[in-house]
């Protein structure tokens, strides 16, 4: 008699499936061993030996545990790739918020986190030199992609660059560049030529000559005319052109 023996099933002398099936238990026990040896309870509904039932689960679950294993690994890449998705997807619905945010962070903690950036490098130099010899075209592809898809704000950043080495007043965004060429209705400043297949902004009155990188100092001209233009004073400009006298 095994463990599993109960007090009441002793007691009720349930030692045959039909007593079992009567008095509606799910086990009863004959004390007679089973094909396999096992001198155990047995189920109601079909007889079959425990012993043996708990035999044949854990072979089974022995035999699926690498199957387990990969829908386990499948489950776990689905959700991530899926997780990744939606913060793709987030980050695009709120990408500017998410910029204007973390460029007043920066703004208002920026003495503090460059001091801990170049601690944090200082410490891992080694560890980041490292990394860029072996991710060279990795890094390189990174940049050139990145370069490609935000050509604006490279532009953008190159005239704020020259404006500060000038020391000249004023920053302005991709959105009063935008919001110029509504203004010019698409078209040159200066030969009112569409301006659909490329243009230059550029600044009226030239950073050499003492202008502002605001966006009230720019205007959008067509390739020729920014080339022609130079760093010309504007007035004198207009009146090489036969547009002032």
């Amino acid at each position: 008699m095994t463990e599993a023996m109960t007090n009441d099933q002793i007691l009720c002398g349930i030692t045959s499936r039909e007593a079992a099936q009567a008095k509606g238990v799910i086990k009863y026990f004959t004390g007679e061993a089973c094909s396999k040896g096992h001198v155990s309870e047995r189920y109601t509904r079909n007889a079959q030996c425990v012993e043996c039932a708990r035999a044949h689960v854990k072979k089974c679950a022995d035999g699926r545990k690498h199957l387990k294993a990969e829908y386990d690994k499948a489950r776990s890449e689905t959700y991530k790739a899926r997780k990744a998705e939606l913060s793709k997807k987030r980050y695009a619905e709120k990408k500017d918020e998410y910029a204007k945010h973390w460029a007043n962070y920066y703004a208002e903690n920026k003495e503090s986190l460059n001091k801990k950036n170049k601690v944090w490098r200082e410490a891992n130099r080694e560890r980041l030199e490292q990394y860029r010899i072996e991710n060279s075209d990795r890094i390189y592809q990174y940049r050139a992609r990145h370069y490609k898809e935000n050509y604006d704000y490279y532009l953008i950043r190159n005239r704020a660059r020259r404006a500060a080495e000038r020391s000249a007043e004023g920053t302005h965004s991709k959105k009063d560049i935008e919001l110029l060429e509504r203004k010019q209705k698409g078209r040159c400043a200066f030969c009112v030529k569409p301006i659909s297949s490329g243009y230059h902004v550029d600044h009226i009155v030239p950073l050499a000559l003492g202008g502002g990188n605001g966006p009230e100092n720019l205007q959008l001209l067509c390739p020729t005319c920014n080339l022609k233009k130079g760093a010309k004073d504007p007035i004198e400009w207009r009146r090489q052109n036969g547009m002032l006298l």
